[in-house]
Order: structure tokens, then sequence, then C-alpha cells
């Protein structure tokens, strides 16, 4: 039998210009949808109560959207981090950040990187 709860419910508040909220109906917790609109915000709760009942499945998702947008995603390195904000610098900034490469980021013999 299909679970049918949700952890999200929606509520209006008047007082607040009209406002829709969703609440967690684990924490308590209330967070404004930033709409008045009703239809948008029965749309905002069904998301999040979609995210919070397929997580596995979200995860997967973005880490095919990841590979699609960025196929090289999976080969990269801190260094290859490292070398692009060093690209975008120059002149002292620039140098900064290669003497703090050069410092931080050397590999050490069990694989890990020094502090």
């Amino acid at each position: 039998m299909k679970n049918t709860t949700t952890r999200y419910r929606l509520i209006h508040r008047n007082a607040r210009g009209g406002t829709y909220y969703a609440v967690d109906k684990t924490t308590g917790k209330r967070a404004s949808l930033q709409t008045n609109d009703k239809a948008e915000a029965a749309r905002q709760i069904a998301a999040l109560n979609e995210a919070a009942s397929q997580t596995a499945l979200n995860l997967s998702l973005a880490r095919i959207y990841l590979r699609h947008s960025d196929p090289q995603v999976g080969q990269r390195t801190w260094q290859t981090v490292l070398d692009e904000i060093i690209r975008t610098k120059s002149d002292a900034n620039q140098q900064r950040w290669e003497t703090m490469a050069m410092s931080v980021w050397v590999p050490t013999p069990s694989g890990t990187n020094s502090s």
C-alpha cells in the first residue's frame, strides 16, 4: 500500500498580506512560499512533498543533470579548481593565490593534502 502521508502542509496567513506558507509537520517550522497565488503555493507544496519522499531518486537525477551539463565533472580535482581560480586573478592577487596553492596543496605520500 502506498504511503500517502505528506511532510509539508499549506497554510494561508491573511495577517501577513495573504502569503502562503509551508509547514513542516516533522519539525513544526514554517517557511514562506513567497506567493499570494493559491495554485502556485499548491505546486510548491507538491514539489516539497515529492522531494521529501523521493530523496534517492532526486540525488540520482541531480547527478544525471550535472553530468549532462558538464561531462568533465567526474575527472576534476582540487588542483583544477585552484588553477581556474589563479587564472581569473591578476597581479598581486594572482601571486598570493599561486603561493597559497604551492604551500597548502602539496600532495603527501599518503595521497592526502597537507594543511
